[in-house]
């Protein structure tokens, strides 16, 4: 029997009962002002599934007015892995690059990143399995080894399915996380990898026990956040989920200003993203997490000593940023292989749109590295150059995006300057 049908014979049996108000408040809803208009054929607004306003349908046109941005020709294909799809986006000529986004993020996050990058790479920017419009199995796992065989796995077979076998790979945030954990199980296939602002690079402090240095109301906070799924409350609020995106994120849709000025279109996407049921990769990540946002099984343990001398790596956070810097520069000197640092200007947490001018200008300098070594290769077989030993800092031209400059050039730096022997200002023009 329909669930909406027994429903019904409830609010009828029990005329009066707060549970029949309740469900006819449900059940006749207003729905959300983004899903009017695009409602799909032979649904109708009063039905209990309506509650949370999305659909696979509506994500699909909320993800055509993010890529519509993307402002060089591209493909966009559903590649088949194991029974289950991942969208996948496809731009450029020359070495692949693989973009793996960040926790509640998706391909259209790339937007201003992808018409840049094209010029010198083959980019593929992929939903992971869980978010986004790929495929959404449903979540039987506990623990982070679980949720590493999830993403891991389904991206090798992704790479094996469009024919990549050695490439570079980039992750945001938690897609840094997962690439790590990709390069440490499949180091033969990364050319370069390339972690921006990531997360899960320190060791989680003592969070809830009695050696605690936090206040009783961040104890308390941690210990409800680890109760559900980080992203419920937008399905709770049912009509009024979308309307919590605009309130209490509204800074990532202003970051994409001078891309479009409906930032309407980007709140959405960020809704429709993150409302999907199943909730597949909040509840993985959530095995990854304890308390309030740390990795159980931290990159700074893993990566050292785990990762091959052969695989170059590269480090890009934002100036402002909430991750730990520290952290990514103790990562960094611990790393045996070439490495790097670099630190955007002007940039927080989502440095590839706060400035996707110097975010796109240092992915295109490891695209300088990636043409060396794949020259070195071609000549002779030798080790990679020695590590380089700096945090290199790159201002930028707000409101700049998609090329490295105004019409795609690469930046002129002036003459380096050492300060303390451990930061190069690097000073573009």
């Amino acid at each position: 029997m329909p669930f909406t049908r027994v429903l019904h014979i409830v609010a009828r049996r029990h005329p009066r009962s707060l549970l029949n108000k309740t469900l006819l408040h449900l059940m006749s809803a207003s729905p959300s002002p983004s899903s009017v208009g695009t409602r799909e054929p032979g649904r109708s607004w009063w039905s209990f599934p309506r509650w949370v306003p999305t659909s696979s349908h509506l994500l699909h046109e909320a993800e055509k007015n993010m890529v519509q941005h993307i402002s060089v020709p591209y493909e966009q294909t559903m590649v088949e892995v194991d029974g289950h799809q991942i969208n996948t986006i496809k731009a450029g000529r020359g070495p692949p690059l693989v973009l793996v986004h960040g926790f509640a993020a998706g391909v259209g996050f790339w937007c201003a990143n992808i018409p840049a990058l094209s010029s010198r790479f083959t980019v593929y920017a992929v939903d992971l399995v869980g978010f986004g419009r790929s495929s959404r199995p449903l979540w039987r796992g506990s623990t982070p080894a679980d949720a590493e065989e999830l993403w891991v796995t389904s991206l090798n077979k992704w790479a094996t399915a469009v024919g990549l076998s050695k490439f570079t790979l980039l992750g945001h945030s938690m897609g840094g996380y997962i690439s790590a954990c990709y390069a440490l199980r499949y180091p033969h296939q990364i050319q370069h990898l390339v972690l921006a602002d990531p997360w899960g690079v320190p060791r989680p402090p003592a969070l809830t026990g009695p050696d605690s240095d936090l206040p009783f109301r961040y104890k308390m906070i941690v210990k409800i956040a680890s109760l559900g799924s980080p992203l419920s409350v937008l399905r709770a609020a049912g009509p009024w989920g979308p309307g919590l995106v605009t309130r209490f994120r509204s800074d990532i849709p202003r970051k994409f200003a001078h891309l479009t000025p409906n930032l309407s279109h980007v709140s959405d996407y960020i809704y429709h993203l993150n409302a999907q049921l199943p909730a597949t990769g909040e509840q993985a990540f959530q095995s990854l997490t304890v308390g309030l946002g740390w990795a159980k099984a931290p990159i700074i343990d893993r990566l050292p000593g785990g990762l091959p001398a052969s695989v170059p790596t590269t480090l890009i956070y934002g100036a402002d940023t909430w991750m730990d810097i520290d952290a990514g520069v103790q990562l960094k000197n611990s790393l045996a292989g070439p490495s790097k640092m670099v630190v955007v200007e002007d940039a927080g947490h989502h440095l590839y749109i706060d400035n996707s001018r110097a975010f796109n200008a240092a992915v295109l300098e490891v695209a300088d590295q990636v043409h060396h070594a794949l020259q070195r290769e071609r000549v002779e077989v030798g080790r990679p150059a020695a590590g380089v030993d700096e945090i290199v800092s790159i201002p930028h031209k707000r409101g700049e995006v998609g090329g490295v400059g105004p019409g795609g050039e690469r930046p002129a730096h002036a003459t380096p300057t050492t300060v303390g022997g451990l930061v190069e200002e690097v000073t573009g023009t």
